[in-house]
Parts: C-alpha cells; structure tokens; sequence
C-alpha cells in the first residue's frame, strides 16, 4: 500500500470499521521507513509513526482534501499502531522466519 489517495477506497472501508460505535478494533500498519528521504529521515520514531496515521487519514476517499484531523478520527487513531522497518530482506514484512534464524 502506498498510503495515498490511489488506495483511499480501502482506508476508507478499514476506518469504517475501526470508527464503529463501541469497536475495539486495532489497525497495525507495518511501514517501510526510507531513510534515504531527507524528511522521513529527520523524523524520531514517534514523529514518523504520527506521520503514517496522519497519511492514512487523510488517504480515506470520504476525508477529501481536508488539513484538519477531526475527534473522532484522533480517537480511531489512538488504536492504530505503526511498525517502521529498514530492511526487507525476507517474506514477511521484514522479519525473519524461525527457519531463517537456524542457518
């Protein structure tokens, strides 16, 4: 995913649900950090994870063009977790495999 506008029918559809009334649904967005980015590599981990929900936010088709981050969007945010990675060297969002560890 690109976290833009190209995919913002599927943000859209997963806001949705994380936005249900009484919902306890939790969103974890595992997220290529590209360090060779000037401005992603200034940013401290916290900086970035704010920067990948705030993308995902404003991706949602029914967000629009918007700036602002309404209450009900901060409060879905609250139960959206970004894992950042560097590398991804394996078949799985960058982790290894147990069957990896052993060589």
């Amino acid at each position: 995913m690109s976290l833009e506008k190209c995919d913002g029918w599927w943000y859209e559809k997963i806001y949705q649900q994380l936005s249900k009334k009484y919902s306890t649904a939790e969103l974890i967005i595992y997220c290529y950090r590209n360090n060779n980015d000037a401005r992603i590599h200034a940013m401290s981990d916290d900086e970035f994870r704010q920067d990948v929900k705030e993308r995902f936010m404003k991706g949602r088709t029914l967000h629009g063009d918007k700036e602002d981050i309404t209450e009900n969007e901060k409060e879905v945010m609250g139960r959206i977790y970004v894992v950042p990675f560097t590398t991804n060297d394996t078949n799985f969002l960058g982790f290894k495999t147990d069957q990896e560890d052993e060589k």
